[in-house]
């Protein structure tokens, strides 16, 4: 038995992880995507943007993602004042607070819908690259942020239209496959081993534009890390998407 089907099965036998939680190790763990180098800004003006965007939720109470912005203002800024004082108002909530429906202009903006297409293999078996497929799909779903296609639903519809997905890692091929499935966006990448570590690579397609909106890779040294760096990558992925959708309601005011 592939080690990597051993991965999946402990992957599905475990609880699901509280926001706060996924939240916590996301920010603590991970460089952020958007830091104010990657952004080509400085860090006070990284800050103002984030800072304004966690009032912006907060006041149409979109708890989570204003939960969300204030953690990388601190990431930023450690003794931004107002951050703290908002994740503490948030803390001091019932919890019961957390779990309430979202409020109407939350759910306005529905999640994006996602398809992940089977992950190229490079050096590894192609059943190992669709196992990794399979745990970054499940990962993504309970992030909460994205709307993603079964892939037994997506294999469906592609072959209706005798798609082969075999090797689709261009942003061409990832454009096609997202106009067949509907969907807005399209996560495509590679899975491999290169000198001894596994190496994942993943882009997200904007089916609209064909532009790449997101990429990363991550490495793991062995077989027990790969998981954790494919839970990782789907913080990453879900983060990006929430930034977006945050971004576009500020943008609208």
């Amino acid at each position: 038995m592939s080690v990597f089907v051993r991965v999946l099965a402990a992957s599905a036998s475990k609880a699901g992880v509280r926001r706060a939680a996924l939240a916590a190790m996301w920010f603590g763990v991970l460089a952020l995507p958007d830091s104010p180098q990657a952004m080509g800004s400085s860090p006070r003006a990284a800050v103002e943007r984030h800072w304004k965007l966690a009032n912006t939720c907060q006041a149409r109470g979109m708890r989570h993602h204003a939960e969300e912005e204030a953690l990388v203002v601190l990431r930023l800024d450690p003794g931004h004042a107002g951050a703290k004082e908002l994740l503490a108002a948030y803390a001091a909530r019932k919890p019961d607070d957390s779990a309430a429906p979202a409020p109407a202009n939350e759910t306005a903006v529905p999640p994006v819908n996602m398809a992940v297409v089977t992950l190229g293999a490079q050096g590894v078996s192609s059943s190992d690259a669709v196992i990794i497929t399979d745990i970054l799909r499940n990962e993504l779903v309970k992030t909460g942020a994205c709307n993603v296609l079964e892939r037994e639903n997506m294999e469906t519809i592609l072959a209706e239209h005798a798609f082969q997905r075999t090797g689709c890692t261009s942003e061409e091929c990832a454009v096609r496959i997202g106009k067949l499935l509907n969907v807005k966006r399209t996560i495509a990448g590679n899975f491999g081993k290169f000198m001894g570590k596994y190496i994942l690579t993943v882009k997200v397609v904007d089916i609209e534009t064909g532009r790449v909106i997101f990429a990363d890779s991550a490495k793991a040294k062995n077989e027990d890390a790969v998981e954790s760096e494919v839970r990782k990558m789907a913080l990453r992925i879900a983060g990006s998407v929430r930034r977006a959708r945050d971004t576009a309601v500020l943008n609208a005011d």
